[in-house]
């Protein structure tokens, strides 16, 4: 009996002492139970290979925002910091962009904004910079002016347009933060994660700006 309950997907409905019987499962809802794991099966497995598309196409991103990595001397260039959640904690994200040739030259990842964070970020960018030290331009007013004149920066605080590099950089890491890279982050390093996944889209986007540029010369 148990058996042919198996094979011919029956189930019991009631006490078969009682008068209760076997009747057999409708299809459409075997077919329809089936259906969605199969579904769940395939999206997983979609899931998996887009992450590892995605990884792959970030780490040769990484190694091409390392080799762009170098000390030069620069005129000016553009900061901004957007406030963004990642894995669930509020979290800063931060660009800077050589205005001679429009490439992103830093990112940084920071759970605060601050003095303290302002002047890592900096220090940073100092080490990029030979000569004189550029001048900076900084979107909004929201900065501690303090932080750059302690290590010699000039700070210009202007209204970046949405059409700047440093902003169309900033949203694109955002959208991405929005969407599958806060869970490919989602780890106990979650900002030096992230700090990761921001220098292989910072490798992309310089080398797109520069080949872009090329083609239209």
């Amino acid at each position: 009996m148990t058996e042919d309950i198996r094979k011919n997907n029956m189930h019991r409905t009631g006490d078969i002492n009682l008068g209760g019987n076997y009747t057999s499962t409708p299809h459409y809802l075997l077919a329809g139970t089936e259906e969605r794991l199969v579904n769940k099966v395939v999206n997983r497995i979609e899931g998996i290979k887009r992450y590892v598309y995605e990884r792959d196409c970030y780490v040769k991103g990484h190694r091409l925002f390392i080799d762009q990595q170098m000390v030069k001397k620069r005129e000016c260039i553009a900061i901004d910091a957007r406030e963004t959640i990642i894995g669930g904690e509020k979290t800063w994200i931060w660009a800077a962009v050589d205005l001679n040739g429009d490439m992103v030259m830093a990112v940084y990842v920071s759970r605060l904004k601050n003095r303290g964070t302002t002047s890592v970020f900096l220090r940073h960018l100092a080490k990029l910079c030979s000569g004189t030290l550029p001048k900076v331009f900084v979107n909004g007013e929201n900065w501690d002016p303090e932080a750059f004149k302690e290590l010699g920066f000039r700070c210009t605080p202007v209204s970046f347009g949405t059409e700047s590099v440093v902003e169309k950089f900033l949203s694109a890491v955002d959208r991405k933060i929005g969407g599958h890279l806060e869970e490919l982050s989602n780890n106990n390093n979650t900002v030096e994660s992230m700090q990761w996944w921001m220098e292989g889209a910072a490798g992309y986007t310089n080398y797109w700006t520069v080949k872009c540029k090329l083609m239209v010369s």
